[in-house]
């Protein structure tokens, strides 16, 4: 073998090694955007559900998030453009730590319901009233935020109310021994109905629906034990659905398919315990085939 033959054997070795190295960047790196993503859905449960165990889930997303984006980066060059992206989403999961760990802060203090507005304040910005049994909680301006009863033992019970800062209605449910009990009614800021769905002895149960502010269906399905399960439907705000599958224990499994707003198929694959696999396939909004992915 002479030397020409050598040096081009070399470059071959060395352009295959590279066309790896950058797949297992992308699938570590895509990986831990998912989990990242899975963490915002998350959090548009916190206003219609919440326990230590909800918080639980959360952190370990945000752990297998971190896992696979540091996989990622370990495998970078000094230098490489994704090194960036990678510390921009590090960043992030680092902000959604804080949020998370505010958010056992609060429920520690025995505040009725734990919501997100209420992460942007501190206890000590409450004005409470007692009487009877009956506490009330004010926003800043001076307006209603919550009332309801506790029985004798401190626990909330019955039927309780919460407000938006404009005023508007933002929650309506019962409570039982302190735990979330039968109906509970969720609201926008502009009044119309954002989430309605049943509790358990503390746990969502049955079927959830969920709305945007313009009335239109935004996600539907069923909870056991506050986790997701069956089929699930997520809709974009014109009514078009937006991804269709199902879910066992809070996490996807199976067919999974996503659309355009157009009403275009954009993505199908399947999922195994959270965890994209097989082959993946994308369109674009014409419904042409534009990348095709195994996991």
């Amino acid at each position: 073998m002479n030397s020409k033959t050598i040096h081009l054997t070399l470059l071959l070795i060395i352009a295959i090694h590279t066309s790896s190295l950058a797949q297992d960047i992308e699938y570590y790196f895509t990986k831990g955007v998912k989990y990242s993503k899975e963490f915002s859905e998350m959090k548009q449960d916190v206003d219609s559900y919440y326990s230590e165990g909800f918080a639980d889930q959360m952190d370990n997303l945000l752990d297998k998030a971190e896992k696979n984006i540091k996989k990622a980066k370990s495998m970078m060059d000094y230098g490489d453009r994704n090194i960036d992206r990678a510390n921009r989403n590090l960043k992030i999961i680092k902000e959604n730590r804080e949020y998370v760990s505010t958010l056992r802060r609060i429920v520690k203090q025995e505040f009725p319901v734990v919501n997100v507005d209420l992460i942007k304040e501190t206890p000590a910005s409450y004005r409470t009233e007692t009487s009877y049994r009956t506490k009330n909680f004010y926003h800043q301006n001076g307006k209603l935020k919550s009332t309801g009863k506790n029985n004798n033992s401190g626990k909330q019970t019955g039927e309780w109310k919460f407000y938006h800062e404009n005023g508007e209605l933002k929650i309506i449910g019962k409570f039982e021994n302190g735990n979330y009990t039968g109906e509970w009614k969720y609201y926008h800021e502009n009044g119309e109905l954002k989430i309605i769905g049943k509790y358990e002895n503390g746990n969502a149960t049955g079927e959830w629906k969920y709305y945007h502010e313009n009335r239109q269906l935004k996600r539907i399905g069923k909870k056991e034990n506050g986790k997701q399960t069956g089929e699930w439907k997520y809709y974009h705000e014109n009514g078009e659905l937006y991804k269709i599958g199902k879910k066992e224990n809070g996490n996807e499994t199976g067919e999974w398919k996503y659309y355009h707003e157009n009403g275009q198929l954009k993505i199908i694959g399947k999922y195994e315990n959270g965890n994209a696999t097989g082959e993946w396939k994308y369109y674009d909004e014409n419904g042409k085939l534009i990348e095709t992915k195994n996991y």
